[in-house]
């Protein structure tokens, strides 16, 4: 259920009483609440966890047991079903266990999604959605139908889904009966209803990280703190000898390279409060990287880890740790350089500023581009011009624009 609505303020900003309020974790927190707060100043944020009258006691769940994605279609999914829940008055509940359960290193935040196993009764009348990368015709009953109603006569949902349909959500005119999802149409334009708008916002709302996590975090913060400025790379290489059950990504071979010769044109390695910090998938990758700027980088110790498919060699706590560790630094960079990756590109979206010094590296023509919010205008631009865009929503939806 949804935890005690809270104003945030200094003493309460996390409800893991180990971590301490002082920390550079729970400042940037707080920073990164506060610029969330002035960007939704018309909506009542704390009506998204205070059980509303009409809460109907039934549920909706987010699950994954077994392949559902990487962390980035994960995190795609869970924000898909949490507006669900909201648009259908359920109780929002997470039950991710593979390969671990996701409670090891994300814990509820300002909602209480746990699974609550013993508030599930055999006798509930069930419906499970599977939506793994294509399901149009749920697409569609989300879209065009009157799925609050159909949905209405079970107990719970179980959706298995890593699909962004949140735009979905908000264009079927019978949510507009919903409260919640009213606040959000009368107080935001329709095309600023999107998850890469959004997920920041949820995201917050959703989780915390362990104390093993905000302990992994702190030392990096603390050289932010410093006056350091932290440029961030992913290299997301697909299938390699580090990641070796993935699938193969194409014209990758030379991110790397091309990358490298970036940062040396804009002679990075002279900027001695710059550091660098690098994630991703190839091992080769991070060493490459690390031997062109030993002195500056900063790398997450712990073994390579694609969460749907791990390899049967790597320690897979030890992995997924590393991961989450990586998601949170990701959103605390000055300057941002991208592969096409969901990962990443949600990660990017926890920036305070998330278009500041933003960089996408194009594979097909081997060269960097500045990335601009696509609804810098007064409208979003049409299809056929998307393409002259550098979007930081690459992938970060799964659905084209």
């Amino acid at each position: 259920m949804p935890l005690l609505p809270v104003k945030w303020n200094r003493r309460n900003l996390s409800y893991d009483k180990s971590v301490s309020l002082e920390s550079n974790f729970a400042r940037r927190t707080q920073m990164r609440w506060l610029r969330l707060q002035d960007n939704y100043q018309s909506i009542n944020i704390s009506s998204l966890w205070i059980t509303p009258h009409n809460f109907t006691g039934k549920k909706l769940i987010y699950k994954c047991k077994t392949f559902c994605g990487g962390l980035g279609d994960r995190f795609r999914g869970i924000v898909t079903c949490f507006i669900l829940a909201l648009a259908s008055d359920r109780q929002f509940m997470i039950d991710m266990t593979h390969p671990l359960d996701v409670k090891n290193y994300l814990l509820p935040k300002m909602y209480n999604w746990i699974t609550n196993y013993k508030s599930l009764n055999s006798n509930d009348s069930r419906k499970t959605i599977h939506a793994i990368d294509s399901n149009p015709s749920l697409q569609n009953e989300i879209r065009n139908t009157n799925f609050i109603e159909t949905w209405s006569k079970y107990d719970i949902i179980d959706i298995y889904t890593n699909i962004d349909y949140v735009s979905d959500i908000f264009q079927n005119s019978f949510v507009q009966k919903n409260k919640i999802m009213k606040m959000f149409l009368d107080n935001l334009p329709m095309e600023q209803l999107t998850l890469h708008n959004l997920f920041p916002l949820f995201f917050e709302i959703l989780f915390q990280p362990s104390l093993e996590i905000v302990n992994a975090l702190e030392p990096i913060l603390q050289i932010i703190e410093n006056g350091y400025a932290l440029t961030c790379i992913h290299l997301r290489m697909g299938k390699n000898p580090s990641n070796p059950l993935d699938e193969v990504f194409q014209n990758q071979a030379s991110a790397v390279n091309d990358i490298l010769d970036y940062l040396n044109r804009t002679k990075l390695r002279r900027k001695r409060n710059t550091r660098i910090f690098v994630a991703s998938d190839s091992q080769q990758a991070l060493s490459n990287m690390f031997a062109q700027f030993q002195n500056q980088t900063i790398l997450v110790p712990g073994p390579i880890l694609h969460v749907d498919r791990p390899s049967n060699t790597v320690n897979v706590a030890h992995g997924f740790l590393k991961i989450i560790v990586e998601f949170y630094l990701l959103g605390e960079c000055d300057t941002s350089i991208l592969t096409a990756s969901g990962f990443s590109a949600l990660a990017n979206r926890r920036r305070i500023n998330p278009y500041h010094n933003v960089f996408k590296y194009d594979n097909l023509n081997r060269r960097i581009e500045r990335c601009h919010d696509i609804y810098e205008y007064e409208k979003p631009p049409e299809p056929s011009s998307v393409a002259l865009y550098c979007r930081i929503v690459f992938n970060c939806s799964s659905r084209k624009l």
